[in-house]
């Protein structure tokens, strides 16, 4: 089995007050990468948000979850409340 050379596609790092932040996405086997990377290092309330959507539906739903996520997420009344479990759970299935 040969492989392709693996191209970087995504290379970005970050950092705030209290994290540091780095990633990598590289194209590997396959002819195009189409997954979608999202950070947000502080959403105003004191949270950060990291998020690879899987690009195996297309690149075009995984840039629609990267365009959508952190707004949908926010919403939820679960969300206001601290209930960030049943929030993630909740805004992946409305974009699902």
């Amino acid at each position: 089995m040969g492989g392709k050379s693996s191209v970087p596609r995504d290379v970005s790092n970050d950092t705030n007050s209290n994290l540091k932040m780095g990633l990598l996405s590289i194209q590997g086997q396959k002819d195009e990468n189409n997954d979608s990377l999202l950070y947000n290092m502080d959403m105003g309330d004191g949270n950060s948000l990291f998020c690879v959507f899987s690009g195996h539906g297309g690149e075009h739903v995984a840039a629609l979850c990267k365009k959508h996520f952190v707004e949908i997420l926010r919403k939820k009344g679960s969300y206001v409340k601290k209930n960030y479990e049943k929030a993630l759970e909740m805004t992946f299935v409305e974009l699902d």
